[in-house]
């Protein structure tokens, strides 16, 4: 990897073992068989900063970053940004739901659902609390839950419905969501 020190941003694994490694500069990183390969903006990357990373279950693998959303799928890759609809380029979240769809949160654009070539944005008058997505999480029966800046949300039909403190006030930033049985 010449020189460089990537400096790890998100991971994952893939279906077929391979291990991504989006960086905070350095591009995104692929371990396949024991040798790295590095994808950056100079062979069609969006950006060099990858902040989220998501493979859906037709086995396209979503990286999030500073310039866009960018889809990998065998053999071909798409590149979606401002340019094509998307709200912002700041990608900070993705996050997949049955029957095919792929949620984009964002730095001040809200959240972007991507289904069929289609993206449909939600933001603030869409019920989000903040236009800064921060975490993105689907449960068990396929709600969209988004994590904002000043609070957090649920999507109910075409709309967000914000879920308060104990003593009705609103969350704060929510960087992370998870679920239990």
């Amino acid at each position: 990897l010449e020189n460089a020190s990537p400096t790890p941003r998100v991971l994952m694994r893939d279906r077929d073992g391979n291990i991504w490694i989006g960086t905070a500069g350095q591009g995104l990183l692929r371990m396949r068989g024991g040798r790295p390969e590095r994808l950056t903006r100079i062979n069609g990357l969006s950006s060099d900063r990858i902040s989220a990373l998501l493979e859906d279950r037709e086995g396209n693998l979503w990286a999030g970053t500073g310039g866009g959303i960018d889809q990998f799928s065998t053999p071909k890759s798409i590149h979606l940004s401002t340019l094509d609809g998307l709200s912002s380029d700041q990608v900070t979240s993705v996050c997949a739901t049955h029957p095919g769809a792929v949620w984009v949160g964002t730095a001040g654009g809200g959240v972007d659902r991507i289904q069929g070539g289609r993206i449909t944005p939600y933001r603030t008058d869409s019920g989000l609390p903040r236009s800064t997505v921060l975490s993105l999480y689907a449960d068990a029966r396929g709600r969209l839950w988004a994590g904002t800046t000043g609070g957090l949300a649920y999507l109910s039909g075409d709309r967000f419905v914000e879920v308060h403190a104990p003593g009705g006030g609103p969350l704060q930033r929510v960087f992370a969501i998870t679920g239990d049985p």
